[in-house]
């Protein structure tokens, strides 16, 4: 597309000024600008286009037949750009369009789809599209409007809105733990055959002890995926042990099929943020967020 075109809307503006008030003084008044400039500006006008647009005398200005003809067209452009502000005014304050959001593959399969039903049948003019990642994707060249991102950081490269914090824990398969047994201290659990996630590649391990001291562990990796469900489906299948936030482990703490290690010792907390690019979000993106936010809140609890 050639925009070569807009940046004479603002000669055109003026134009339509001069023409309305059939006086350069007085256009110039209204535009709060000098009267030289605004002379100047129909000028280059009229350069552009190859044709006199106004008859000038030192008492009057008319237009032209081209004059009267162009009008017709700037009159039209306002109808225009008052449509195009009312409808950015509109996206502003009215929850509509489509909402492309993106999140971590556990959370894609655990806790949004439902959350989205609702957020869909609540605001039934604003439909979403769940883009499953566990790699936080460029969201302008992606068309993302949110990313539901969970991590230990609080430096995001964009817009961020606070969600909660939530318990990570150490989990491993019951039929896994009777066959190794399960770790008394720091140096039997660090030697576990662990399943970790590639962006946490360069993740420090420290746990805090009930008396609040720090130990760092240095894992033994024996095995790495790039999609947090993935991880967690191969510690369910007897492969090893993972961290996860303890929202996504607890339906199967619960059933008694995995079993957290260490419990008294604590990961650091999870932070849960909503990302967005926009300074000003659009009406469909800022309700999305509070709407998770109220129903992610209460899920995510703290020991």
């Amino acid at each position: 597309m050639n925009y070569e075109s807009l940046k004479y809307l603002k000669q055109l503006a003026m134009f339509a000024v001069v023409a309305k008030e059939a006086s350069f003084t007085k256009a110039a008044e209204q535009l709060n600008l000098g009267k030289a400039h605004v002379s100047d500006q129909i000028q280059r006008l009229e350069k552009k286009l190859n044709v006199q647009l106004l008859n000038r005398s030192t008492r009057s200005v008319t237009l032209t037949n081209a004059g009267k003809i162009l009008l017709s067209h700037c009159q039209q452009l306002h109808v225009l750009g008052t449509e195009i502000f009312q409808l950015a005014e509109s996206a502003k304050h009215i929850p509509k369009g489509r909402l492309r959001v993106t999140a971590k593959d556990d959370m894609c399969l655990k806790l949004l789809p439902e959350m989205i039903h609702k957020f869909e049948s609540t605001y039934a003019e604003v439909s979403v599209d769940l883009i499953s990642s566990d790699t936080l994707i460029d969201l302008e060249k992606n068309n993302i409007d949110v990313a539901i991102r969970i991590g230990t950081t609080t430096d995001w490269p964009c817009y961020g809105s606070y969600i909660t914090e939530a318990e990570a824990v150490i989990v491993a398969s019951r039929d896994y733990l009777s066959s190794i047994g399960n770790p008394s201290n720091m140096e039997a659990l660090a030697q576990m055959n662990w399943i970790t996630i590639s962006s946490m590649k360069n993740f420090k391990w420290i746990l805090t002890s009930p008396d609040l001291t720090e130990h760092e562990i240095f894992i033994n990796e024996k095995s790495s995926t790039n999609s947090s469900a993935v991880a967690y489906q191969m510690m369910k299948n007897n492969l090893g042990i993972t961290a996860t936030a303890e929202i996504i482990a607890r339906p199967d703490l619960d059933s008694g099929s995995i079993i957290q290690l260490m419990p008294n010792y604590h990961l650091p907390k999870i932070h849960v943020y909503a990302l967005h690019n926009e300074r000003y979000p659009a009406a469909k993106i800022k309700v999305f967020i509070d709407f998770i936010r109220d129903h992610l809140k209460p899920l995510f609890f703290t020991k």
